[in-house]
């Protein structure tokens, strides 16, 4: 279909190369698969004591959602002040308040059911130290990085293109993809955060110039015009290199 075509329009930055390298001399363009605009793009509260570990996404065995409240609480972060704070619905949300009443997490888990508003969401990560994915990385992560929140996610998983975004911002892996390996990783990165912050603004800034619903707009638009996006040899736009 490529070779019949005048040009490809991708779904993210790691597949420059590759299309590149397929079909020589073709051109091609980037619509980032992204969430907000880049008004909604923003660190907020820069400075604020972060405490909670958020998840956000569907509540499903697919996700491994149920490793999320027993790693937590096998962390011992509670006695650190941390929250978990969980954003999403599914049939799992049975199991992950049932695991909360056995293990007496009352008071250090939380979960909020369905949130889709970016004002809403972005008062969850303004108190977040870090976001996590249990299992394969998502969409999520756009949303997590955009509002200055590192992750914490499996090596191991079968992750969604998205997962290109480990270039762009603070994410950290962990491996194997258990329940005791997640709660190892949970307090070591936690710690290591609270004493090492990231730069939220920074890691914010760019993922609004790279993942926002305008830059998704104008790849299809520089198409469609048959204008040309130079990239660099990593399959960035050369005016928006990550470093």
């Amino acid at each position: 279909m490529r070779r019949l075509s005048q040009g490809t329009i991708l779904y993210g930055y790691a597949s420059v190369v590759p299309a590149k390298l397929e079909v020589p001399g073709q051109p091609v363009w980037v619509a980032p698969n992204s969430l907000y605009k880049r008004a909604d793009i923003n660190a907020g509260n820069i400075g604020e004591s972060r405490r909670s570990i958020v998840y956000v996404g569907r509540l499903v065995a697919e996700k491994n959602v149920d490793q999320l409240v027993p790693a937590f609480h096998r962390s011992g972060l509670v006695d650190e002040g941390a929250v978990l704070e969980i954003v999403g619905f599914g049939n799992a949300v049975e199991t992950i308040e049932r695991k909360i009443l056995e293990l007496g997490l009352e008071e250090s888990v939380v979960v909020h059911g369905r949130i889709e508003s970016p004002i809403e969401l972005a008062e969850i990560y303004a108190r977040s130290i870090m976001s996590i994915s249990p299992g394969y990385v998502g969409l999520s992560v756009t949303q997590s990085l955009g509002f200055g929140v590192p992750m914490l996610y499996p090596e191991d998983a079968p992750h969604a293109p998205e997962i290109e975004l480990a270039a762009v911002g603070p994410m950290q892996s962990y491996s194997p993809t258990t329940e005791e390996s997640l709660a190892a990783a949970l307090r070591d990165y936690f710690l290591h955060l609270v004493s090492n912050p990231v730069p939220a603004e920074e890691v914010s800034a760019k993922v609004g110039d790279l993942y926002s619903a305008e830059t998704m707009a104008s790849g299809i638009s520089a198409a469609l015009r048959g204008q040309v996006v130079e990239f660099d040899n990593e399959g960035w736009p050369k005016e928006m290199v990550v470093r």
